[in-house]
């Protein structure tokens, strides 16, 4: 199998698992932000529910001040009910500008180290449990 395969493979598996979690969580977003190589950036490798051209595009720093951040360094998923009034993470812009008030993320990881992270949201107030 070649490189472009492979890629094609891991794209279309990221793609199936976002709009799986989505669909059963009944939520508007979802995404995988996949850390890169500098380890200081996450990039949006795959989503449901953003505005055109933001996957492949949409970054979001991997410090533990971020969302993103945060949550790759957690031992669990993390669980933001109310974005509004979030205190332990600052909020990117993506979930910003699309109204996103709730969600949950976690860490994906592989044998290798961190791959990145598994979010899903939505605009509504609503209250996830773990």
């Amino acid at each position: 199998m070649d490189t472009a395969q492979i890629l094609t493979d891991v794209d279309t598996l990221l793609n199936n698992t976002i709009a799986l979690a989505t669909q059963a969580l009944q939520v508007e977003f979802g995404e995988v932000l996949e850390l890169q190589n500098d380890g200081r950036t996450f990039r949006l490798r795959a989503g449901i529910g953003w505005k055109p051209g933001s996957i492949g595009r949409e970054m979001e720093t991997a410090s533990e001040e971020s969302r993103a951040g945060y949550t790759l360094s957690a031992d669990g998923p993390i669980i933001a009910n109310d974005l509004r009034t979030e205190t332990r993470f600052t909020i990117p812009p993506l979930l910003r500008e699309h109204g996103v008030m709730s969600g949950m993320s976690v860490s994906i990881r592989t044998r290798d180290g961190p791959f990145g992270v598994l979010g899903v949201h939505t605009a509504q107030r609503r209250t996830f449990t773990q």
